[in-house]
């Protein structure tokens, strides 16, 4: 259909679309709930052995809670990059287990690599001091900082029969170098330790899941836990006896809980994998701990890829919504010598939490976003190398969306003002007139011009801050509302003009301003 010779309106404000990881599992509590890959054939299951082992950290951290503009999403998950899940046995090496097995193998899938197969007795026979009686999440958290983990193809005492040797046999120095290229990045202070979570810590976990980090979290070890099966999948039990602490790591939640791999062995909930319900997380989880990324290093490539700063910019061709959403392309640069592993991306809203976005591919260092004008973003990126060397994180300067209507603009004689439910704010300036201009002033370091392009549509030249920048034809072989025609971007912010002037192309004389979008 061919559009009215005037042309479409402004855009009303909606809140931004937020771009989050899948969420991979049922909201229904009694089917097997946990990710494809971990499914497993129930025959060949061992039964599980129900040993904990987790102790408190000597000092205690009480939930503190987040000040954040924009609330973590109803539902995350960053589960696609477990491990394996790994049996701890008789032994109370649950600590270990969750964090030197099961988060860091985590961490070094998201960076990725291929799962490394960590050796979690390398961690727990370091800090057991002599005595198969638990450990502490400082403590591990401590080794994976300080030392790295080996793997279980170089550290031999994990698969050893002598559980002597698997416990309390320490690392030679040839495995401690091993261990060294899997680091945690940096120590980082546990969300809460020797609380309850109550809200506020489940809040933190919330928002430390959605920012693209599992939380390794110590609970009470009561009867529901140890009784979660394929077909009942959900531990609400906050009133059993219990006499043991237990570690596991977070990855995932939704409305009815928090989703969980334990070390119990494929035999216990879900192919390994179980759901806490918020009344258990907020009574019985008394510590949850993360770390901040992968810090590898070998003995030849020790330097993370090249990363530069987001840069974000209307997409061409793509139209606004009516609402004033525009549809924008954020690109960075990604370089390595030994060639980029993987990209990550976060994206923060108006100052709130930051928030991890999945992308189209393992090395995508582009991606269209929609931003809702009003609103304030920031884009910050890193990478990992195939060496497993991460580059830190690159961000680039907050900057607020404005959608601007036609009447913003100023018109020389020959402009008309006309309606049309289609364009942004419902109506739009027209020009048949020859040499007709429509100027537009503004500050911000970013520019789009918004128009409809239809059959009947004809050319305009551009001038930016007085320079010519050539023809632009709004011609399309079928109507287009409300198309972004026109971008321009500048590094930092300032004042700028752009001029619009009418060629009145034979036999296709109109040319229109619906709208402009800034971003400053």
């Amino acid at each position: 259909m061919t559009s009215p010779s005037p042309r479409p309106q402004s855009l009303s404000r909606t809140v931004a679309k937020l771009t989050t990881a899948s969420v991979a599992f049922a909201a229904v509590v009694g089917a097997s709930v946990l990710p494809a890959t971990a499914a497993h054939a129930a025959s060949a299951v061992p039964k599980p052995v129900y040993v904990g082992g987790a102790l408190l950290d000597k000092i205690n951290v009480a939930p503190k809670a987040v000040s954040h503009k924009v609330s973590p999403p109803v539902s995350y998950d960053i589960s696609s990059y477990h491990v394996a899940v790994g049996n701890q046995g008789s032994t109370q090496s649950c600590v270990a287990w969750a964090i030197g097995y099961a988060l860091m193998g985590w961490q070094a899938r998201r960076a990725g690599l291929a799962d490394p197969g960590f050796a979690p007795y390398y961690v727990y026979s370091q800090i057991n001091n002599g005595v198969d009686a638990g450990s502490s999440p400082a403590d591990a958290i401590n080794i994976v900082t300080s030392q790295g983990v080996d793997t279980t193809a170089d550290y031999w005492q994990q698969t050893s029969t002598d559980l002597k040797v698997r416990l309390f046999t320490q690392p030679t120095a040839a495995e401690r170098a091993n261990a060294a290229q899997w680091r945690a990045t940096a120590a980082v202070t546990p969300l809460f330790s020797g609380y309850a979570a109550g809200t506020a810590g489940i809040d933190q976990i919330k928002s430390t899941i959605a920012a693209g980090e599992p939380v390794a979290i110590l609970m009470r070890d009561r009867a529901g836990l140890k009784a979660l099966t394929s077909t009942s999948n959900l531990d609400s039990d906050v009133t059993g006896n219990y006499v043991d602490n237990h570690e596991v790591l977070a990855l995932a939640y939704n409305a009815t809980g928090l989703f969980v791999q334990n070390s119990w062995g494929t035999g216990w909930g879900s192919a390994g994998f179980g759901w806490l319900s918020w009344n258990v997380v907020q009574q019985d989880v008394i510590a949850a701990h993360y770390v901040a990324g992968l810090a590898r290093s070998t003995a030849g490539d020790t330097t993370g890829p090249s990363v530069s700063a987001p840069a974000s910019l209307p997409q061409l061709g793509s139209s606004l919504a009516t609402s004033g959403v525009t549809k924008f392309v954020t690109s960075f640069s990604a370089t390595d010598s030994s060639g980029v592993a993987s990209t990550l991306v976060d994206v923060q809203v108006d100052g709130g939490t930051w928030t991890a976005l999945t992308l189209a591919a393992a090395t995508t260092t582009s991606f269209t976003y929609d931003l809702a004008p009003g609103h304030t973003y920031r884009f910050s990126a890193s990478a990992y190398d195939t060496k497993g060397n991460w580059s830190g994180w690159v961000t680039a300067p907050a900057f607020t969306v404005g959608t601007y209507n036609e009447n913003y603009a100023s018109y020389s004689a020959g402009w008309s003002a006309l309606t049309w439910a289609s364009s942004v704010n419902g109506a739009f300036e027209a020009t048949a007139t020859a040499n007709a201009s429509a100027s537009f002033t503004f500050t911000g370091r970013g520019v789009a011009w918004v128009a409809n392009k239809d059959t009947n549509r004809g050319q305009a030249w551009v001038y930016i801050d007085g320079v010519y920048q050539g023809l632009w034809d709004l011609y399309g072989a079928t109507a287009k509302p409300r198309s972004v025609v026109l971008t321009q971007t500048w590094a930092t912010n300032g004042t700028h003009t752009v001029k619009i002037v009418n060629v009145a192309t034979s036999g296709r004389p109109t040319i229109d301003l619906d709208a402009m979008v800034v971003s400053y």
